[in-house]
């Protein structure tokens, strides 16, 4: 039932089911195909294929299921497990590699569309963190007088970002060229005498690590974000620094060669805390990140098309080094654990995709190839974050090509809140209400609800089938139709069927109650 204008049926619909469930009864209503009407549905898989790894293991290497690849090649670089957990390597590497880890095990053939999460640990601590009291002008350069609040001893060179000084020309992001009995100096011209101050100096600690989409086992391939401590001074080899703190960055491979997609946050606090989220999404051509369950940002990329779900690291000291990097030791602080994969939303077997939708377009659904339905005319908006939200009278219907009669519409949720709903259509008119509905009602965001599968001929709705469940982040919901028969699943799962034969034609599409917000559609049709 939908949060809209056609929605006319609800309060006894809802009154009707809890009186079922009162009653113990969880059947579903269905209606009988006439003779001679009886299509059975293509082969379909089970679900999903799924991965994950928490890393309860000991210390040491990632073990069998993994394959890693570093771009300085051999043993430079690495991931270890450590603490349960994924993490960088400490031993003496030749440079500031990106390791790769690539998912070998049982469970290896993924479909494109697919994603990998990671949860934080824990972070990796700053390197040095100073209190700095006095700044004294030398000439070219500025000496502070300091004392150590955490971390290591400072080297030279080595980069430092001074905050929180009375004078804002003390303040910056510098090298340190020289130290003293509890002093240190670095090239500022503009430097004014200052005491009885309360700085702090920071220098960050270069240690990263985060989740991979469409790696390969055999060269270095795949979509990969760093997320963790990075000074930009180790890395840039050029004898100066940016001022970067903590970073989240999307960067791919591309057969050895890597490349940078988008600097998502640079930021001189660490925005993170150890149990905080990463998903990263290859949807079609949109590679997207989201953070507990929040989209972070997305990018349009058709590089890679294929590949498996990964991990990967990266590390180097961040002080008292240029490049090349010599006998340089990593940072193992940055730390992952619970690390999962799965190619939702595959087109499961015996289908074919033919349309997909990303939401990477902002600004209104262009048309074509999206329509509306007839009472659900307005047209909705695609996020900057590409995804997108129904209102009560929103809508879209795939009408940028003849769809034959058998199809399927899929959705991969986003996120929801408070009491909302998200529908899938198929078989759906333009000229009219008229289409089948697949829906799953929140009562309060992501959790648990109720699906609901309806017919709606010229506004009027007919239920067909409803039963509780549960719907989280991620999760794909699909509605199926080939000849009478109705299928309703959750990621690959049938939640219920159904038959009917009042509606044989129309387009695929989506519509929702508002606030719930989908980030992949894909209609697909059987195949030939």
């Amino acid at each position: 039932m939908l949060d809209c204008s056609c929605c006319r049926n609800w309060p006894s619909a809802f009154f009707l089911l809890l009186l079922l469930s009162l009653a113990g009864c969880g059947s579903i209503a269905t209606q009988t195909s006439p003779p001679g009407n009886t299509d059975p549905p293509p082969a379909q898989t089970s679900g999903p294929t799924v991965a994950a790894d928490n890393f309860d293991r000991a210390d040491g290497d990632l073990g069998a299921n993994w394959s890693v690849l570093s771009d300085f090649g051999g043993s430079d670089g690495g991931i270890q497990l450590l603490n349960h957990s994924f993490a960088p390597t400490n031993t003496v590497q030749t440079g500031f590699p990106t390791s790769i880890g690539t998912w070998t095990g049982s469970t290896s053939t993924f479909g494109p569309n697919q994603f990998a999460t990671v949860q934080i640990a824990a972070i990796a601590p700053e390197q040095s963190v100073l209190s700095i009291s006095a700044a004294t002008s030398s000439g070219s350069s500025t000496v502070y007088t300091y004392s150590l609040t955490s971390g290591q001893p400072l080297q030279t060179p080595q980069p430092i970002n001074i905050t929180g000084m009375a004078d804002t020309v003390n303040n910056g992001n510098f090298i340190i060229s020289d130290l003293g009995m509890g002093t240190f100096t670095v090239p500022n011209p503009h430097g004014l005498n200052a005491s009885d101050q309360t700085g702090t100096g920071i220098s960050a600690t270069d240690s990263l690590g985060g989740p991979v989409v469409r790696s390969t086992s055999s060269v270095l391939n795949g979509y990969y974000t760093y997320i963790g401590n990075n000074s930009g001074y180790v890395a840039r080899g050029n004898g100066s620094t940016d001022g970067r703190v903590y970073v989240l960055e999307l960067w791919k491979f591309v057969n050895g060669t890597a490349k940078e997609i988008a600097q998502i946050l640079t930021s001189i606090a660490i925005p993170d805390s150890p149990g905080d989220i990463y998903h990263l999404f290859a949807l079609a051509d949109k590679v997207a990140l989201y953070k507990n369950g929040v989209a972070i940002a997305a990018y349009a990329d058709s590089s890679l098309t294929v590949g498996t779900p990964g991990i990967m690291t990266s590390s180097a000291t961040g002080a008292g080094h240029t490049m090349p990097l010599g006998s340089n030791v990593g940072v193992s602080g940055m730390q992952f654990t619970n690390w999962s994969a799965s190619d939702a939303p595959s087109t499961p077997s015996g289908w074919t995709a033919q349309a997909t939708e990303t939401f990477l377009v902002r600004g209104p659904a262009p048309s074509p190839p999206w329509s509306q339905v007839s009472g659900l005319s307005k047209i909705p908006s695609f996020a900057s974050t590409a995804e997108t939200q129904f209102g009560g009278n929103s809508s879209l219907v795939h009408t940028g090509r003849t769809w034959a009669n058998d199809q399927s519409s899929s959705v991969v949720v986003s996120t929801a809140k408070g009491y909302t709903s998200v529908s899938i259509l198929v078989r759906a008119s333009t000229s009219e209400e008229t289409f089948y509905l697949g829906e799953f009602h929140f009562t309060n965001g992501p959790g648990a609800g109720f699906f609901y599968l309806e017919k709606f001929v010229d506004g009027v709705s007919t239920e067909l089938g409803t039963m509780p469940g549960t719907v989280n982040f991620a999760d794909v919901l699909r509605l199926e139709v080939t000849g009478t028969t109705l299928t309703f699943k959750q990621n690959g799962n049938t939640v219920f069927t159904a038959t009917d034969s009042t509606i044989t034609s129309g387009s695929p599409g989506i519509t929702g109650g508002g606030n719930a917000y989908i980030m992949f559609w894909e209609g697909d049709e059987p195949s030939q």
